[in-house]
């Protein structure tokens, strides 16, 4: 038995050594995983870091933004109050410009009037030249036949 022993001994031991090869191997490749798992974590520590800083510098933009964002809104309101003066002198020429127009279409309707009332004159000088003529006509024949 004692042959049989150090045999199940050594086939025990054999198998221990199977195994610890087989534990080695994986213990091999756990360190290869251990290495791997560290490579990752390094870029994914290196990636937090890009994105804590991307973040800072998000927010330092959207406080910029903002910043800037408020000076337009001010240069806005500036501005709108420009065009509220520039359509307030609009309105103002407008109705200078209405009153004008009614003043000319006054003075048209004047001129028209004093047209028609020089043209009625014309005509009546007409008549008083024609009767001035046969006037003068009658008086040379009334001189006429006094000579005669």
């Amino acid at each position: 038995m004692a042959d049989g022993t150090d045999e199940n001994f050594r086939a025990l031991h054999q198998r221990f050594d199977g195994v610890d090869r087989r534990l080695d191997a994986v213990e091999a490749k756990l360190v290869g995983h251990d290495q791997r798992f560290d490579a990752v974590d390094a870029k994914l520590t290196a990636h937090d870091r890009s994105f804590e800083e991307f973040a800072r510098t998000m927010d330092a933009l959207r406080r910029e933004f903002a910043e800037q964002v408020a000076r337009s809104d001010a240069q806005f309101r500036e501005i709108l109050g420009h065009f509220d003066a520039v359509y307030h002198r609009l309105d103002r020429i407008e109705q200078e410009y209405m009153m004008i127009k009614e003043g000319i279409r006054r003075v048209e309707a004047m001129l028209l009037d004093d047209q028609g009332k020089r043209e009625a004159l014309e005509r009546r000088l007409a008549g008083l030249k024609t009767d001035v003529v046969a006037l003068q006509a009658r008086i040379e024949a009334l001189e006429r036949r006094l000579r005669e």
